[in-house]
């Protein structure tokens, strides 16, 4: 995913809405015509020439991933634990009657893993995610110094949160944002530090950062560009693409 503050990106966009696809719709989209070729070259083959179905016969419906498709209805809590519980219920039959014919020691037998994933940290595959974060707050301990210092050797923003913490009033599109807001906000702190770093996340793949985002999902996202109004699209609903670290 490329800067959604471009006019021009590489994300797949709707006309109306400007939302931006997910990668199975991109993908669905790009094997289109050839899905569409393969179906009549094999219509064409067992239709025409060689004869071996009906023109009656029905045509299979292609399940791909379009632009406005309904949700898959997933499975409740209890039928993934029913479906795991009959998965272990017949690999232990395979395990004990490959058993029978082997001198093998039962202990080492239920010592081993019979799941892809640990039960005590996930749940059907997803990591258990932490639920109560102020709860860390707790393990800080306090400052012992009085006042903060008048000047610093090194100040870390989260480039995040000062976006949703800076007013945006008088501002009209995305372009004037970073000249009348954000510059002059970095500015400001470069008076009392010699230096300034701006951090934004990194969803990096396989952390628990990444899982979270996963489980939480995207939602529905809209490019910005230079030129789009504040009050229409909103600060959640920027099309977040590749984050790291930036120096001022």
């Amino acid at each position: 995913m490329g800067n959604p503050f471009l006019d021009y990106f590489p994300d797949l966009v709707t006309l109306d809405k400007r939302d931006c696809m997910d990668e199975p719709v991109k993908e669905a989209l790009y094997a289109l015509e050839k899905v569409g070729t393969k179906q009549y070259r094999e219509y064409v083959k067992g239709v025409l020439e060689e004869r071996t179905r009906s023109v009656h016969d029905p045509i299979k419906q292609n399940s791909l991933a379009l632009f406005k498709r309904p949700k898959t209805k997933e499975l409740s809590k209890q039928d993934k634990k029913i479906k795991i519980l009959q998965h272990n219920v017949a690999l232990f039959g395979q395990l004990y009657i490959a058993m029978q014919s082997r001198d093998s020691d039962l202990k080492e037998f239920f010592s081993h893993e019979v799941q892809s994933f640990p039960p005590s940290l996930s749940e059907f595959g997803k990591l258990h995610l932490p639920t109560n974060k102020s709860e860390l707050i707790k393990c800080l301990q306090p400052s012992n110094q009085p006042e903060p210092p008048s000047f610093y050797d090194c100040k870390i923003l989260d480039g995040a949160v000062i976006v949703h913490c800076l007013s945006t009033a008088g501002v009209v599109t995305f372009d004037d944002y970073p000249e009348e807001v954000f510059i002059p906000y970095l500015r400001m702190q470069l008076r009392s530090t010699t230096r300034l770093d701006v951090v934004w996340d990194t969803y990096l793949p396989d952390s628990l950062k990444e899982c979270t985002r996963a489980k939480r999902g995207k939602g529905c996202q809209e490019p910005a560009r230079r030129l789009s109004y504040l009050q229409h699209l909103g600060v959640e609903s920027l099309s977040r693409g590749g984050k790291g670290t930036a120096s001022v």
